[in-house]
């Protein structure tokens, strides 16, 4: 019954959405309102159809049904019950009908939002490139990714059970969901600029909509990057976060060009001129996200996180030519090749620079961010094709080129936001960077009087007091002439500076961990104590737990005579592979990280006890908060109260536009004749 109705729900989403790509191409060529209406009823029934086939999977899991092969080898009956709800998406079929869902539930909310507009044709074909990205993944899970295909032979009496590194930690049932929504939900800001570009008119609604999904996206997808670094961190026991590993670098990239994106969508309410690289950001941001599903599920590169190779290869990089060859064509004829395409940042000057010349150098500096991050996930295949050998590439390439990178993105957040807008020079900016210049030299100093020699490491926690400080100082400024206070703190326009501390946080953290953090293996026998940096580790004894799910060897182990904690080794039903379990002392200034390398093969046998001492890590999972947090305050936080007045400052270049630390509401109604339309 289970396999019956969700393909039943397939079949009925890839149905409706064929005919709502066909009614909204009526539509959208004649002008049809019901076309349009059409469009958007197949549009939800396609959605519903997605919906039926997820119900479907999850009860078939929770009842069970080992007659499925997905269910077969995702599940088993001693899973417990949050792993096997989990399970849908532990492996490939079950990871592109979650895809398909939460692409499903942004249509759905696309339809809504755009329900008084329903017979534009901005709307129209946005909805249009939605249901067919939509289509695409459903039809996918029709052939080579059907979830509900079932078992040769006789039904097994019981599962293999979900991967053990995926029912090691609550953590799965979090991570995956929110970063698929990050992902998949670029989809639609794409869509909508593609539906802008494709209609005559224009409103600023579906713009400002494309803008705040866009900074909905980066917020979701900022969280599910923190939890994937947080959960390599929790369970894999190698004691680090992040390791340049293809599938982090696949969701790396598009982020990277989602905040290339709200940087120029906010310069772009300024210049319009910006509109151009508006959308190429964005376009670049879910094209790369169709890329990074082909890395990730095609089997071409290796991976931890990676599924096995299949047969999607084919689907997904033929998806992603479509797309890029799409946004090529947009970019290149639905823009004024004349007003939009000029130089970024536009005839910038050592002597005097404006606020969107710094925002334009930092487009350059994301875009070879990218191209460092992509050309080292796919060398390996590039050297396969050339000479038959595979490349390994390393984090030492990746850390060499994106720590200078970084080094400069810090110093244009710092300075960026105190720039006017009409142009600076340096002796105009010194005075404001004064304060941010003595806290940057009295922190290089405190740390050189602890011992802190390594010139590169001085320089970094330079620039990130540096820069703190005067982001810190453009906040203050900016929320001193506001009131209420309460209200000042939230303000949407905000949002921005409040990410800006949590990347410096992040940016600390990361300096801190891998630069002062101590690694070492202590041998202990039951009773035994070693000192290691100042912390006392001792070893009181092994005990085993058992679990219907698990059984695990674990090493009782106090740390300066806190605790116990109790680092493992586990066994998983039928997998015979041990998968190491890490405790972790987590404090603000530092985590002790203890893993469990050596188990006894006696009670009264010695133990290797793994000790990593990570100064600041903590810091590492707040500053990324911090950041998600920006997004939401941005979206959600209080609106700047409207002004008339027009102070004639340096910082405005004409009387209607806002001040610079006003938000710009655009209105949400009222047709504007474009003169690039075609």
């Amino acid at each position: 019954m289970n396999g019956t109705l969700g393909d039943i729900g397939i079949l009925l989403s890839t149905v409706s959405a064929m005919f709502s790509t066909v009614a909204g191409v009526i539509a959208w060529k004649r002008g049809s309102r019901s076309a349009a209406l059409q469009a958007r009823s197949f549009a939800l029934l396609a959605g519903f159809g997605v919906v039926v086939a997820t119900f479907a999977m999850e009860r078939a899991l929770l009842t069970h049904d080992f007659s499925l092969a997905y269910v077969a080898a995702n599940n088993s009956l001693e899973t417990p019950t949050l792993f096997t709800v989990t399970g849908m998406w532990s492996a490939l079929q079950g990871s592109i009908l979650l895809w398909a869902l939460v692409e499903a539930i942004n249509v759905a909310v696309l339809v809504f939002l755009t329900r008084r507009r329903s017979t534009e044709k901005a709307a129209t074909v946005a909805l249009l490139v939605a249901v067919v990205i939509l289509g695409f993944f459903v039809v996918m899970m029709l052939g080579p990714a059907n979830p509900f295909s079932h078992v040769v032979g006789a039904v097994p009496i019981d599962g293999k059970g979900p991967n053990p590194l995926l029912q090691n930690y609550p953590l799965v049932a979090v991570h995956p969901p929110l970063l698929y929504s990050g992902f998949v939900s670029l989809s639609i800001p794409y869509a909508l600029w593609i539906g802008d570009r494709f209609s005559p008119h224009t409103t600023p609604y579906f713009r400002e909509l494309a803008r705040k999904w866009g900074v909905a996206s980066f917020s979701l997808l900022t969280l599910g990057i923190t939890l994937g670094a947080w959960w390599s961190y929790q369970v894999l026991g190698w004691g680090g976060f992040w390791a340049w590993d293809p599938v982090e670098n696949a969701a790396l990239m598009p982020w990277v060009f989602t905040v290339v994106y709200l940087h120029s969508a906010y310069l772009a309410k300024r210049r319009p001129n910006y509109e151009v690289w508006s959308f190429v950001s964005m376009a670049g941001a879910f094209s790369f996200t169709i890329l990074g599903t082909y890395f990730t599920r095609s089997g071409v590169l290796q991976s931890v996180h990676a599924f096995s190779a299949s047969s999607l290869g084919t689907l997904l990089i033929g998806f992603f030519v479509v797309i890029s060859v799409l946004s090529v064509y947009v970019a290149l004829t639905r823009f004024d090749s004349g007003r939009d395409f000029r130089p970024v940042p536009p005839r910038p000057s050592l002597r005097r620079f404006s606020r969107s010349d710094l925002l334009g150098l930092n487009y350059i500096v994301f875009g070879v961010l990218v191209f460092i991050i992509l050309l080292g996930t796919v060398f390996p295949l590039i050297g396969e094709a050339v000479n038959g050998q595979t490349v390994t590439v390393g984090a030492p390439y990746f850390n060499t080129f994106v720590a200078p990178l970084g080094a400069l993105l810090i110093v244009l957040m710092a300075v960026a936001p105190v720039a006017s807008w009409r142009g600076t020079s340096i002796s105009e900016l010194a005075p404001k960077l004064l304060v941010p210049g003595f806290v940057a030299a009295l922190v290089s100093l405190l740390l050189a009087l602890k011992g802190v020699q390594r010139p590169g490491l001085l320089a970094i926690f330079a620039l990130a007091s540096f820069s703190a400080a005067a982001t810190l100082q453009t906040y203050m400024n900016r929320i001193s002439s506001t009131r209420p206070l309460a209200r000042a703190i939230a303000l949407r326009s905000n949002g921005g500076l409040i990410s800006h501390l949590g990347i410096l946080m992040v940016a600390t953290a990361l300096a801190s961990a891998t630069s002062f953090g101590h690694k070492a293996e202590l041998k202990l026998s039951p009773g035994q104590s070693a000192d290691f940096f100042g912390q006392t580790i001792t070893y009181l004894g092994p005990r085993t737990h058992t679990t219907p799910a698990q059984t695990s060897l674990e090493a009782e182990v106090l740390i300066d005579g806190v605790g116990p904690y109790y680092p493992a080794v586990s066994q998983f039903g039928t997998y015979t592979q041990p998968v190491g379990s890490p405790a972790v002392a987590a404090h603000l200034t530092k985590d002790i990280y203890l893993t469990l390398d050596q188990p006894p093969t006696k009670i009264s046998s010695p133990v290797l006890i793994g000790v990593i001492i990570q100064p600041m890590i903590d810091w590492l999972w707040i500053g990324a908060a911090v950041v998600a947090l920006g997004g939401f305050i941005s979206l959600f936080g209080a609106r700047p109260k409207p002004t008339r007045r027009y102070s004639g400052g340096a910082d405005d270049e004409t009387p209607s536009k806002p001040d610079d630390n006003e938000e710009v509401d655009l209105p949400s109604v009222g047709l504007v004749q474009r003169s690039d339309a075609r």
